[in-house]
């Protein structure tokens, strides 16, 4: 009714335009505008990631063969956690009287999802280290252009992270949530199939360019007023994979004098690295679409890869 919650008619008493007559603040004294405060951020160091994990390594050295693989199986889980102290009023983490859902500090706790990479279940890496043997007889020039290279391959594959997915609009009523997919999400859609990949996953779609990933219609705006059924981090982004590759050879020139030829290549089969796809569910024409790739090249970087990068490099060592 007018008078109430900040209302000049009558009408639901819960909307976009009156959350901060609705906060516990100026409900403890309602009438008194000077309580009126946006939003106020209570923070402790209570919570708990817990991580398991399996590793396995492997190494093989035969002649001038050096080989070695290791593979890691693991599992993070916990609360969402606080992306950044930047605006956190608009991003927070829950917290009683001023949280996106119920006053439970596990109402976020699913896979870890506070970077990119925290919960990859599974990640193997493949090093090979080769070195050429001498070439014995023949033209000088030929034995010396041929022997002594050493050749460096690192293979990686990686499983998805999780997606931080948002209604992208406060759904809830409660004026905290992110529009552009930032953690913590705290506000989600419902999921209303137990299948969200699309069933054209990876295939091309329009607008193009784009590839289909996600399939929009296993989610749903929940009612308004209310919290989306999706656990915290339970959708997981694109896995990735690249062959890294280097050669290498030292010439000498004198007693303390080499000459070291180096040629490098970053993703050598020039393969596409693509990155996550849209995460906010009221913008339909990107959401679940994957419309840009990583532009990170090297197996060294979590997000993934650019195109094809070949180096070259002249050193004098004395």
């Amino acid at each position: 009714m007018p008078g109430q919650y900040g209302l000049t008619a009558s009408g639901p008493c819960s909307t976009a335009q009156n959350v901060d007559y609705r906060r516990k603040l100026y409900l403890s004294n309602p009438g008194n505008t000077e309580n009126l405060i946006s939003s106020l951020t209570q923070t402790d160091d209570g919570n708990t990631q817990r991580y398991n994990g399996l590793l396995l390594k492997a190494t093989w050295r035969k002649g001038g063969l050096n080989l070695s693989g290791n593979y890691t199986w693991s599992h993070c889980t916990g609360p969402a956690m606080m992306a950044s102290t930047v605006n956190i009023g608009n991003g927070n983490p829950h917290e009683a009287g001023q949280n996106a859902g119920p006053t439970d500090r596990r109402f976020d706790y699913g896979n870890c999802a506070s970077t990119s990479t925290q919960d990859v279940r599974q990640l193997a890496n493949v090093t090979a280290v080769y070195t050429t043997p001498k070439i014995s007889g023949g033209n000088e020039f030929v034995k010396q252009l041929g022997s002594g290279w050493t050749l460096s391959t690192i293979y990686t594959i990686r499983s998805g992270a999780p997606l931080a997915i948002a209604t992208g609009q406060d759904q809830a009523l409660n004026g905290i949530y992110t529009s552009a997919g930032q953690l913590p999400s705290p506000q989600r859609p419902s999921q209303v199939l137990p299948n969200v990949a699309a069933t054209d996953r990876g295939q091309s779609c329009s607008p193009a360019p784009c590839v289909d990933y996600l399939n929009r219609a296993a989610f749903a705006m929940p009612a308004l007023g209310t919290y989306g059924n999706m656990a915290f981090g339970s959708v997981y982004g694109p896995g990735f994979w690249e062959w890294d590759q280097t050669a290498s050879r030292q010439f000498r020139i004198t007693e303390g004098q080499n000459l070291e030829l180096r040629a490098e290549a970053f993703n050598v089969t020039n393969s596409v690295r693509l990155a996550n796809p849209g995460l906010i569910f009221n913008s339909p024409a990107t959401f679940g679409k994957i419309t840009t790739s990583n532009s990170t090249t090297g197996s060294v970087s979590p997000t993934g890869s650019g195109g094809r990068i070949i180096q070259f490099a002249l050193k004098f060592i004395f």
